[in-house]
């Protein structure tokens, strides 16, 4: 789900990949394994003793961050409420109460600091939060074509299905439930394509390393994922007829957690 603090939901879509809490000093209060929201994966927790609870970073240098984004928690059913902080006395930047606990992506303005904080506080029990990315988003300006799938409805299932000899149908069992869709985006200026912030995005996507993606927050706020590259996909963009333009697509592998 998209939620926005003191600014307008953006209709292009984004990602939100380069993740400043990475980039410098990291810490967290009220115990727990706070390094366990860094890793890419969703099946470790940092789960506080209490709350508020508090993870931090101390950068080098002072970053620009507008996007916050949060996946496999627990945070709506505890009723809990995140802050974004930052600066020396870690100074309000954005507040939200989360619906439920599905995918998050939080923008809010467009904010410089050396220090930043997320806190949650209140809550009816102690969450638990499987990773969390603090960073500035970048823009697909040209949008999405038509023909895609939404990644909370990209559901992939594979199940275990049994059936008696007389054809009565038994009992199923999933094995495995993720989500996977892909899209085409319209073209892109080469400006863009061969310029430095996308070519470092290529290479974490091409990687197999996790992202935020938002398909279009002003339109379609359910449509958000925390989401890696499939299996045999790579980024390479290809001119267009014309040779001017780059045309590319993007393969998903979305967590439904």
């Amino acid at each position: 789900m998209i939620y926005t603090y003191n600014t307008v939901p953006t209709q292009e879509p984004f990602v939100l990949w380069d993740n400043i809490l990475l980039k410098g000093t990291f810490s967290t209060v009220s115990g727990g394994i706070g390094e366990n929201v860094l890793t890419d994966t969703t099946n470790d927790y940092w789960t506080p003793n209490s709350v508020p609870a508090n993870v931090y970073t101390e950068l080098s240098e002072s970053m620009w961050v507008n996007t916050l984004g949060i996946s496999s928690h627990n945070l709506g059913s505890n009723n809990c409420t995140i802050q974004v902080r930052a600066g020396a006395s870690y100074d309000l930047v954005a507040e939200f109460t989360p619906e439920d606990d599905t995918t998050i992506i939080l923008q809010f303005p467009r904010t410089q600091s050396q220090y930043w904080r997320v806190r949650v506080s209140a809550g009816d029990d102690t969450p638990s939060i499987g990773n969390i990315m603090l960073g500035e988003r970048l823009y697909f300006e040209s949008g999405i074509t038509l023909g895609y799938t939404p990644m909370w409805m990209s559901e992939q299932i594979e199940l275990l299905s049994n059936t008696s000899r007389n054809g009565h149908f038994l009992g199923n069992r999933v094995i495995k439930k993720t989500g996977s869709t892909s899209f085409d985006l319209n073209i892109l200026e080469r400006d863009f394509v061969e310029g430095g912030d996308f070519q470092a995005f290529r290479n974490h996507y091409n990687d197999g390393n996790s992202f935020y993606f938002s398909s279009n927050a002003f339109e379609l706020p359910k449509d958000v994922g925390y989401c890696r590259r499939s299996e045999g996909s790579v980024l390479s963009p290809r001119f267009g007829s014309s040779g001017i333009f780059y045309e590319m697509g993007l393969d998903l592998e979305v967590f439904l957690g």
